[in-house]
C-alpha cells in the first residue's frame, strides 16, 4: 500500500498532517501525486480541500480529472447542473449526446423539465441547422412555451434564412407579448436576405 493510499483508508487526521508537506514541498509540480492528494480528500469526503488542491494543479491531465469528477459523484445534481450540461453539448458541438442526455433528464430527476432546458435544445438543434425539428421540439413541449423560446427560434431562422418559421415565430411571439419591435426587425434583415451566421 502507498502513502497516499494508507491516508486515505486511515480518514481525516492522516490527510490533514500529510497535505502541507506534500503539497507545499515535495510533490508541487507531479500531477500524479496531486491526483493522488485529490483522491485521498475524495475518500475523506473533504471535497473543498479537494478541490482547492485540484484547483492549485499547475498540471491537470485526464488522472486528476476523473479523480476530481470521481469525487463529486456523491452528489446530487440539481437543475443547474442538467442545464450546464446541456449547454455545454450546444456549444461543444456534441448535439446527439445533448438529445439524449435530455430525453433522460426527466428520468433522472424528481422535477420536470423547465423552460430553460427547452431554450438549450432549441439552440442545440439551431446550431446544426435543424430547424424543422427545433420547430417540432417546441410544439411538443410538455410546457407552456413563453416568448424567449420563441426567440430562440427566430434568432436561428435569422441565422439560416428561414422567412416562413420566422414569421411563425413572430405570431407566437405576439400571442405572448404586445411588444416586439426587436423581433420585427430580426424577421425585417431575414425577408431581405440578410442572414445574421
Amino acid at each position: 500500500m502507498s502513502y497516499q493510499q494508507g491516508c486515505a483508508t486511515s480518514g481525516v487526521a492522516s490527510s490533514r498532517c500529510a497535505t502541507p508537506f506534500v503539497v507545499r514541498k515535495v510533490f508541487e509540480f507531479q500531477a500524479y501525486v496531486h491526483a493522488a492528494l485529490v483522491d485521498v480528500y475524495d475518500v475523506s469526503k473533504r471535497l473543498v480541500e479537494a478541490l482547492k488542491v485540484f484547483d492549485g494543479m499547475p498540471v491537470k491531465n485526464v488522472v486528476s480529472r476523473n479523480v476530481m469528477i470521481t469525487g463529486f459523484v456523491g452528489i446530487r445534481p440539481n437543475r443547474v447542473t442538467f442545464l450546464s450540461v446541456i449547454d455545454a453539448c450546444s456549444h461543444g458541438g456534441l448535439m446527439e449526446q445533448g438529445l439524449a442526455f435530455f430525453k433522460k433528464h426527466d428520468l433522472l430527476v424528481q422535477y420536470r423539465s423547465r423552460v430553460e432546458h427547452f431554450v438549450c435544445i432549441i439552440d442545440m438543434l439551431g446550431r446544426s441547422g435543424r430547424l424543422c425539428e427545433a420547430k417540432q421540439t417546441i410544439d411538443g413541449f410538455p410546457i407552456q412555451v413563453n416568448a424567449v423560446v420563441w426567440r430562440m427560434l427566430l434568432g436561428v431562422c435569422s441565422k439560416y434564412g428561414e422567412v416562413e418559421m420566422g414569421e411563425r415565430a413572430i405570431k407566437k411571439i405576439l400571442d405572448l407579448e404586445r411588444e416586439c419591435g426587436g423581433d420585427f426587425a430580426v424577421l425585417s434583415n431575414i425577408e431581405a436576405g440578410e442572414v445574421n451566421v
